[in-house]
């Protein structure tokens, strides 16, 4: 079967010639195995017991098989066969001595098992395990952690089975394993007497057995030798690999003041007085530190530090004569400053100098902002200036403090707005006021049901349509924020301004909804009216700018003129039409370029083709012309608008005006925070990112985020990444 899938025949294809041979040469000789007569009985009476196991390997397989050895009280001895097992070897080439070894590690599972059957029945007096490799019995007569992995492995599974003291070495002519290593035809098998009984020399006391001298090859086992390496390394490089290993300062304090402790211990050793023993004190931990910071100086400062002492403080850079450092008794570099006559301690006059981009600096910071309640970068600076000096402190803080999760989760930066996209295509095409437009609800507002006093107001909302072409407002008071109430100001927006094609909203619930009735109507009214909806992302209102620009802009005018006041339905109704008309009276760019010229491109020229108001002009109805060139004089008048729109406000929309920076897009697999306005950033919830939405432009704005309640579709603006 290895030869066939070595060979790579398909499951319908032709056998190679070669194997085809040899499989019927050993089809035709298997009615030979009818000679075959095994014993059925195993043992009889006995006065002693031994089970004898051979294991042999080749390039082809490897092979174990056991025998049963006794001998009676009166002398007599029987072999018989027990048990045989082979395996192929594995297609990934080995060496014959690892082949052999897999033959030893195979002999003593086959063994294990032979012993553990006999068990209830008979008890072995000893075992002997023989292999015809010198190198296999070398291994397996040694410690284990001499070798590599691969032997070292199976040498300890097998002393763990068998005794080293139980293999011994036999020749290659005596090996019945050989058989089954190298494999027989079934004719060569049944005429095979080593295999069925085991060889001669079994039958003779144990004083006539081979004894042979192992002679293993040297190159061998110098291969499978595991070199061993001694690093001998100085003080430095063990304060190094301390400062990486650990990430708590106090731990990295403690461990090394107890090798400082040991280091005097072995110097001390014959002074009993000067032996240290029992809990670390908290001079030894300070020392310690101290050991830290002198260790961080003069890898940081080693330039510094060699100035100061041969007296050029001249010398130092700029921000190091400011602080007039010195060297104390302990070889610490400290600022000198002005404070030298203050009454304070001396380390608070004279705080250590440390650098900023150290990993004990770090680790210091880290070590203050936790104990002291996560304080902010200010107060965490004033804490640590009471015995270090950091230069460049507030970078490195905020450093350290911009990895802090818990502060993190109290004041989330935000992930970076991504590259502002291009307009789409309704919003610079010429359409007709009001085909395509926003939509959004602003409110509430108390209307009063009547007027005089006594009288019970109710709230009411607005409704703002923005033309996406024009900038163009439409208003609609409705009194409620359900499916009906939109429904309703969406037929009167039609019935005043015409088919609408295209309606850009949010996901609210007068919009899309929860539930399969809302969704029924906005299809049935899509239908009906031929009306294109597009809802933006979730929690996305910087998508649909135009309507919440409009939204803002009515409200400003409504809260101005309105105030406080309570107005009924009529009156306020008649108010949002004047505030319509206002804002479709804001210009979009000057008529001309004459400065005499004070009219100007407004929203309203592309409702009623001039502005919503005008200043009153002479009376020319006498005056008496043509309806054609009365048509002509029209169209020209609404062409001349649209090529102003195209010529001097198309181009006022190039610029981006902010989110000009490309930004990466957000990986899926990120944890972040997903923003809720409505609550405290500590209670956000967790989610990660599981897919992203980019745009035609291969730009990310929007991914599928998975929380513990479910799947949410988000802006990236509103996920805040976790630091790494």
């Amino acid at each position: 079967m290895q030869l066939l899938w070595v060979s790579g025949v398909s499951w319908d294809g032709d056998v190679p010639e070669s194997i085809r041979l040899e499989w019927q040469e050993f089809k035709t000789q298997l009615s030979s195995l009818s000679a075959v007569a095994v014993p059925r009985r195993l043992v009889g009476k006995f006065d002693v017991l031994h089970l004898h196991g051979f294991c042999d390997a080749s390039e082809r397989g490897f092979c174990a098989v056991i025998y049963c050895r006794t001998v009676t009280e009166e002398g007599d001895v029987d072999v018989q066969l027990v048990c045989a097992k082979s395996k192929v070897a594995p297609l990934r080439k080995l060496s014959v001595p690892r082949l052999e070894l897999l033959a030893a590690v195979l002999l003593s599972d086959l063994m294990a098992s032979v012993v553990e059957a006999l068990k209830p029945f008979h008890s072995v007096d000893r075992i002997f395990a023989w292999s015809d490799s010198s190198v296999t019995l070398t291994w397996i007569k040694s410690c284990p952690s001499r070798w590599k992995t691969f032997v070292a492995n199976r040498v300890s599974h097998i002393q763990d089975v068998i005794p080293p003291d139980s293999w011994h070495h036999v020749r290659t002519t005596d090996n019945p394993a050989d058989c089954g290593s190298r494999g027989l035809l079934p004719q060569d098998l049944v005429s095979q007497t080593c295999w069925w009984s085991g060889p001669d020399w079994l039958r003779h006391p144990t004083e006539s057995w081979p004894k042979s001298v192992l002679m293993p090859d040297k190159d061998v086992l110098h291969d499978e030798q595991k070199i061993t390496v001694l690093v001998v390394s100085n003080d430095n490089a063990l304060i190094d690999n301390l400062l990486e290993k650990f990430s708590s300062l106090r731990t990295l304090q403690r461990v090394l003041a107890y090798c400082c402790r040991f280091a005097n211990n072995t110097k001390n050793r014959k002074t009993s007085g000067k032996l240290l023993h029992g809990p670390l004190t908290s001079f030894e931990i300070r020392q310690a530190l101290m050991v830290l910071v002198r260790f961080v100086q003069q890898r940081s400062f080693a330039q510094e530090i060699e100035i100061i002492l041969n007296n050029h403080s001249n010398s130092l850079p700029k921000a190091f004569r400011k602080l007039s450092p010195f060297m104390d008794d302990a070889g610490l570099l400290r600022v000198g400053g002005r404070l030298s006559r203050a009454s304070l301690d001396f380390d608070v006059k004279h705080p250590l100098l440390l650098p900023r981009d150290n990993r004990l600096t770090f680790l210091l910071i880290d070590d203050y902002h936790k104990p002291f309640m996560h304080p902010g970068i200010q107060t965490l600076h004033n804490l640590l200036a009471q015995h270090f000096w950091i230069m460049c402190p507030k970078r490195a803080i905020y450093a350290v403090v911009s990895k802090c999760m818990k502060c993190f989760r109290v004041r989330p930066p935000g992930a970076p707005a991504p590259f502002m996209g291009d307009l789409p295509s309704y919003r610079i095409s010429k359409l007709k006021a009001f085909s395509s437009a926003a939509v959004d609800f602003g409110g509430p507002f108390d209307i009063a049901l009547g007027r005089g006093r006594g009288n019970k107001t109710y709230k009411g909302y607005i409704c703002v349509f923005v033309c996406t072409a024009t900038k163009a407002i439409h208003t609609e008071l409705v009194t409620e924020l359900s499916s009906d109430a939109f429904l309703a100001a969406l037929r009167r927006f039609v019935a005043r301004r015409g088919r609408c094609s295209r309606l850009v909203s949010d996901q609210g619930k007068n919009f899309v909804g929860a539930n399969n009735i809302l969704q029924r109507l906005v299809k049935d009214a899509a239908a009906h009216h031929t009306i294109h909806f597009e809802f933006n992302p979730p929690g996305s209102p910087h998508f649909s700018g135009l309507a919440e620009a409009g939204i803002k802009a009515v409200k400003t005018h409504l809260s101005r003129v309105v105030g406080n006041q309570r107005l009924t339905y009529e009156e306020f109704s008649t108010i949002l039409a004047q505030v319509e008309a206002l804002l479709n009276l804001r210009p979009l760019t000057p008529l001309s370029t004459d400065p005499n010229d004070l009219s100007a491109l407004t929203p309203g020229h592309f409702l009623t083709t001039e502005p919503l108001s005008v200043v009153p002009e002479e009376d020319f109805s006498d005056v008496r012309v043509s309806p054609l060139q009365r048509w002509k004089l029209l169209q020209k008048m609404h062409q001349d608008f649209w090529n102003k729109w195209s010529k001097e406000y198309m181009h006022t929309l190039q610029q981006r005006m902010k989110w000009h920076d490309r930004q990466p897009n957000v990986q899926v697999g990120t944890l972040v925070l997903v923003v809720n306005e409505q609550t405290s950033p500590m209670k956000w919830p967790l989610g990660r990112i599981i897919d992203t939405h980019p745009g035609s432009d291969g730009i990310c704005r929007v991914v599928t985020v998975r929380t513990a309640t479910g799947l949410y579709k988000r802006p990236v603006v509103k996920l805040c990444p976790l630091p790494a």
